[in-house]
């Protein structure tokens, strides 16, 4: 279906439900035309949405890819956007946007993560994400800049857990910004939250584990430009 017009259908800018009922044309995913109901013929095929109502389309902020028909399943519950948190290799990455069906994809490939932390004990991990210094995190973001990335994930971790120390951490974000790049990570405690705050990090995934307040886990982060998409653990 490239050409379209839903009629009489109840619409949610995102904002405020409209009043009334509308038509909505699109054609190749894009909307080319609203308007009240009836007040144009119908473009291309007619759908009927009597008794439903038009969303702007969702944004999936933490995803991590293993099938390619993901994206695709994705699109049916309305999300046409994902945000992929870590998914590899690269050539597969580059397989789902090539299909060219289902959400859209925004991916940070392969995450960077500590030569001792947890990811580096997962079967499979990219040898080339764990790094231990501070040239090696730059020589990893250039790799991912090199690969299409969208954005950067490191993996922090509590000081003395095997993560990327603050030296490194930073390089990865000055590395990040330097190619245009947003740095988005996984913390997962309080402890990796101020870390990531004093790096500078620009978004954190996940909600701390670590038995304290969300003013306490909030706290490290005040006074510098970080804003938190929190998810489970």
């Amino acid at each position: 279906m490239t050409h379209a017009t839903l009629t009489d259908v109840a619409a949610f800018d995102g904002t405020d439900r409209l009043e009334g009922l509308w038509d909505v044309s699109f054609e190749k995913g894009v909307i080319t035309h609203v308007g009240e109901s009836g007040t144009n013929p119908p473009a291309g095929q007619r759908i009927d949405g009597t008794g439903a109502t038009l969303l702007p389309g969702l944004i999936d902020a933490h995803v991590h890819f293993l099938d390619p028909e993901e994206p695709g399943t994705l699109a049916g519950f309305g999300v046409t956007t994902a945000l992929d948190m870590g998914t590899w290799p690269a050539a597969f990455v580059s397989a789902l946007r090539a299909a060219g069906t289902g959400a859209d994809i925004r991916s940070s490939g392969a995450p960077i993560a500590g030569t001792g932390g947890t990811h580096a004990h997962i079967p499979g991990f990219p040898a080339d994400s764990l790094v231990g210094t501070a040239d090696a995190a730059r020589r990893t973001v250039a790799a991912r800049v090199g690969q299409g990335v969208d954005h950067i994930k490191p993996i922090l971790e509590r000081p003395g857990a095997g993560g990327p120390d603050l030296a490194t951490a930073t390089a990865v974000v000055e590395a990040a910004h330097e190619a245009g790049l947003r740095v988005v990570a996984h913390a997962g405690n309080t402890a990796a939250y101020a870390l990531a705050a004093e790096a500078g990090i620009d978004v954190l995934t996940h909600a701390p584990s670590t038995p304290t307040s969300t003013t306490n886990w909030c706290r490290p982060s005040a006074g510098v430009d970080t804003s938190s998409s929190p998810r489970s653990p």
